[in-house]
């Protein structure tokens, strides 16, 4: 199924990621609803999960790139080796590191202090998380389409 996502280049591991990617601020959005009401056992569950899942992904495309010949499929793009790839790469990478040390970092300190009311501002951290990992995904979709559609 994840090999035939929109007739591209990739192989089903991008392919994954790529859809993982796509669903994940919908379900951040999920996860902060059900904080909303009050949830909190699930949200916090949620965000396990999700972070798993996440990670998971990474590794998995970690490990396709390095051992794969993913670079095969990712030459015959016309935007390889420009400035713009580049650039896109390292915002990516920006967003991804940075979204993966804040997330690890409200993992930690909401499962260390939970069910206790929280003493930082986890909610202006899980806002400033959700744009990061937004951004992780809006450019990790975009790199995906220059490199495995054009």
């Amino acid at each position: 199924m994840f090999d035939m996502i929109l007739n591209s280049r990739a192989d089903w591991v991008v392919n994954f990621v790529i859809f993982c990617s796509f669903i994940l601020p919908f379900a951040l959005v999920f996860s902060f609803k059900l904080a909303r009401k009050k949830k909190y056992l699930l949200h916090k569950y949620t965000q396990i999960g999700l972070f798993v899942v996440a990670t998971l992904a990474v590794i998995l495309l970690e490990v396709d790139i390095r051992f794969f010949h993913l670079n095969d499929a990712i030459e015959v793009s016309k935007y390889y080796g420009t400035t713009y790839l580049l650039v896109l790469f390292v915002i990516h990478l920006v967003f991804a590191f940075s979204s993966y040390i804040l997330w690890i970092y409200m993992l930690i300190k909401s499962s260390k202090q939970y069910p206790k009311k929280f003493n930082f501002n986890h909610k202006l951290y899980g806002m400033i998380l959700f744009f990061d990992l937004l951004m992780t995904s809006v450019t990790g979709i975009w790199l995906y389409v220059l490199l495995f559609i054009y």
